[in-house]
């Protein structure tokens, strides 16, 4: 029975398996802050309430009957020039070049399309079954009645369930994303195409014109929105400014044409239908230039999003032309087969679907598989209809005269060996796909089919480790890749990667209960934890967590970062996690237990021999250390050029100004009240503010960053052979944990948390930055006159972090430098 965590919220707060990013989505249905998104929401869903409840109202009289006379008014009478169903359901008892003399009592001299259109609906709507029309054909006038057919559900099926699609993908869009101009964007367009579908609607008397008119403007509209939409999206590749946001108002055309194939006004709609098809097709191309792009520009977890939008806007548009190449031109008329109507509103529900996917949960199916998956089979589609269409008809003539097969039988049985070439071809053709279009995921693929076979000829439990973190570090990219191995009452780092500083942590926690119950490879969102496992999780940059199981027991996990290509970690790459984690746990049981545990002890010892205790003085005078949150300023300290400086000296003198650095950077911390917790080869960490509070922390930090970056280039004779030393320092203020880590037998104080990462990340920027020192902008605005020359640096992008920051830095330029402490 798996462990309880009902004593904390490490249960269902701590653990999620979405992105970082989906952590931070809005609750259902909470409204954007701004005046703006509450009217614009609340706009849309009043008027799509009003067309749908006339939709209900009207469900049993609507006109069967879309007629299209000459747009503008005549001298006499209109005459019937097209229709919308040229089926003979669809075009009832007329045909075109009748002359419409009365509809029911009213006569229509003069009438133009408006006038008919609205006189028309008005004599539906108050019929029952049936209407009188006087007409006047081949110089005869006449009397005939047009009967109302039953619904077609090609007929409504798709409007209603598109619109009610597109409306729910609009509100969701707008309540549960992040805010932002693409967002909004989205929601105007998705509303405005709900609406499109809606608008039209039977109705009599006065509200005909209400109808027309909101068709007219959400028709105008829709195209000039879907363009701005894609200019908008994704928010970090979007260029929806300037005359980015006049142009697509040209495409307004574009509606009016569309207008004028639904009504026939103001444009004839034989020609509106000519017309449209070149504008859509200028419009489309837009669309797909804009789409690519913005995906050249966009981050990775853009383009999962672009990605998204694209196969789902291709599945649609592929449904629908496989249905009319099916059902043929008869599909979308009242003669057409129902099968149609289903289909089509299926095709219709694809698109929002996928916007909504997009939008808040991109990672919740690998597109990449997809896609593979799409073209592979289009491609062979492709090749096999087209076969098809060669070959079948005249292998069908040639057995059925040679061997005396029903044509029937014999094309069935062809079109069925077809499909299954098609199935059996797709395995071969599908790796060629994913080689030339996702190399990255068909690399990792490849080296877990590969790794089983590696792991065979392993003979120490030690260099399976090794195998398992460099494919890992290698094929995924980590920004950190950490391996624990149980050593009893406590968890120890065998493997490290990246920027990290591992340090062991008990097995009896609920975070080592809860991995010890995974099964599987699992995501994890730091931000979403409390007290010690948070901070650890941040410390160690974990997003997925893979468990090793030797038997029953957890014998070791794995603690990878994000990528550093800032993509997801897919549902493909936690199934190929999953198992790895499994292959080695198999591969455990070929251990002996006393040799894997002998392994963690020598490695305690090593870290017992190395890893410093930084507050040995406080607790030689009994000082209490307190263990928790608390907002410190996190310093970090690394030499710049270290290798060129070590390059020709001699063992003896460089060990001589190693120690001289570490006794030089503890003194100037210690003497501006900061406390040194680690060094770390030619790099330290200090802590300013715990474990005792320090007035003015931020100011102290920087004074010490000052000194620090003034003495060390003094600590060595510099030749033009060896340049003297430098370092880079950088200063992080906020919230840390900090208290004492768990070893097996010891104890480590430090402080942990994203402030700690922050401040590391930092000091490796101010080489990009040419900064000696670099502080966040919290360290900036409290130091006062100890950092007024730091040189701003706006809007500066951080690994690991969503939002871009604005930095301070010290110029590596000779400055003037001032000892204040």
């Amino acid at each position: 029975m798996g462990p309880s965590f009902s004593q904390s919220g490490l249960q269902v707060a701590i653990f999620s398996s979405v992105e970082p990013e989906a952590s931070e989505r809005a609750p259902i249905l909470r409204i954007s802050h701004t005046l703006h998104n509450r009217v614009a929401l609340w706009t849309f869903v009043s008027l799509w309430t009003f067309c749908a409840i006339m939709h209900f109202v009207g469900r049993n009289r609507p006109s069967p009957f879309e007629v299209f006379v000459n747009p503008f008014g005549t001298v006499g009478y209109p005459v019937i020039q097209s229709f919308t169903d040229s089926s003979t359901v669809g075009r009832g008892p007329f045909v075109s070049g009748d002359r419409v003399v009365r509809v029911a009592t009213t006569d229509l001299v003069g009438a133009g399309q408006l006038r008919f259109y609205q006189v028309v609906q008005d004599a539906w709507w108050h019929a029952d079954r049936t209407v009188t029309f006087d007409i006047e054909r081949d110089g005869a006038r006449m009397t005939v009645t047009a009967q109302r057919p039953d619904r077609h559900p090609v007929r409504y099926l798709p409007t209603i369930l598109g619109s009610i699609g597109f409306g729910a993908a609009a509100i969701l869009i707008l309540t549960r994303a992040k805010s932002s101009r693409s967002v909004v964007a989205l929601f105007y367009a998705t509303a405005i195409w709900s609406l499109l579908f809606m608008a039209k609607f039977s109705a009599p008397g006065w509200l005909i014109p209400v109808s027309l008119t909101l068709s007219a403007i959400v028709a105008i509209v829709a195209p000039v929105a879907w363009l701005l939409a894609h200019l908008g999206f994704p928010d970090e590749a979007g260029t929806l400014r300037g005359w980015n946001r006049v142009w697509p108002w040209a495409f307004v055309v574009m509606g009016v044409l569309f207008f004028g194939d639904v009504y026939g006004f103001p444009l004839d709609a034989a020609l509106s239908v000519r017309w449209s098809v070149r504008v859509e097709i200028v419009w489309t191309v837009l669309t797909i230039g804009i789409y690519a792009l913005n995906f050249r520009r966009s981050s990775p977890v853009g383009r999962r999003r672009t990605k998204w939008v694209m196969f789902s806007a291709y599945l649609s548009i592929l449904i629908f032309w496989g249905v009319l190449a099916v059902a043929g031109s008869d599909a979308f008329t009242n003669a057409g087969p129902r099968w149609v109507a289903y289909t089509v509103t299926a095709a219709g529900l694809a698109f929002p679907l996928g916007l909504l996917i997009a939008m808040l949960r991109f990672d919740l199916f690998d597109i990449d598989r997809l896609l593979g998956a799409t073209m592979s089979y289009n491609v062979l589609g492709v090749v096999v209809v087209g076969g098809g269409f060669a070959l079948v008809p005249g292998l069908t003539a040639s057995m059925a005269a040679h061997m005396d097969v029903n044509p029937s039988i014999s094309r069935s049985g062809i079109t069925l060996i077809l499909a299954a070439v098609v199935i059996v071809t797709e395995r071969r053709l599908r790796p060629l796909v994913d080689r030339m279009f996702f190399k990255e995921r068909f690399a990792l693929e490849q080296v877990m089919r590969e790794l089983p076979e590696r792991f065979a000829a392993v003979r120490r439990a030690d260099e399976l480790w090794t195998l398992i973190g460099d494919a890992l570090t290698t094929n995924l990219k980590p920004t950190s890749c950490v391996i624990f191995l149980s050593a009893g009452e406590s968890f120890v780092p065998v493997y490290s990667h990246g920027d990290v500083l591992p340090a062991a942590m008990p097995a009896h926690t609920l975070l080592g209960e809860w991995i010890a119950a995974r099964k599987a490879a699992t995501k994890v969102d730091p931000t979403r934890s409390v007290g010690p496992d948070r901070a650890l999780l941040e410390s160690l940059g974990a997003r997925v967590i893979i468990p090793i199981h030797r038997g029953a027991q957890l014998e070791a996990f794995v603690c990878l970062g994000e990528k550093r290509s800032g993509d997801i970690y897919t549902p493909t790459d936690l199934t190929l996690l999953t198992t790895l984690g499994k292959t080695a746990s198999s591969h455990m049981l070929r251990f002996d237990e006393a040799e894997l545990l002998e392994r963690a002890q020598v490695i305690q010892d090593k870290m017992r021999r190395y890893v410093p205790g930084a507050l040995a003085e406080l607790i030689a005078l009994g000082t209490e250390l307190e263990t928790g949150e608390r907002e410190v300023s996190v310093l970090f300290v690394d030499i710049r050029g270290y290798t060129a400086f070590a390059d020709g000296r001699g063992a003896t003198d460089i060990f001589s100004t190693v120690n001289r650095y570490t006794e030089t950077v503890s003194t100037i911390v210690t003497r501006c009240g900061g406390v040194v917790v680690e060094f770390n080869g030619d790099g330290m960490m200090a802590v300013f503010g715990a474990p005792r509070p320090l007035p003015e922390k931020e100011a102290s930090a920087v004074r010490a960053a000052r000194q620090l970056v003034e003495a060390v280039p003094k600590l060595g004779d510099a030749t033009a052979e060896a340049p003297s030393l430098n370092v880079g320092v950088g200063i992080a203020t906020g919230i840390a944990f900090v208290g004492n880590i768990e070893a097996a037998d010891r104890t480590i104080w430090s402080a942990i948390g994203s402030t700690t990462n922050l401040a590391a990340r930092l000091q490796t920027l101010t080489r990009e930055l040419g900064a000696g020192v670099l502080i966040d902008a919290t360290t900036h605005d409290r130091a006062g006159a100890d950092a007024a020359d730091f040189v701003r640096h706006a809007d500066v992008a951080i690994r690991g972090r969503e939002r871009a920051e604005t930095l301070y830095g010290l110029p590596l330029t000779p400055v003037t430098v001032t000892a204040r402490g």
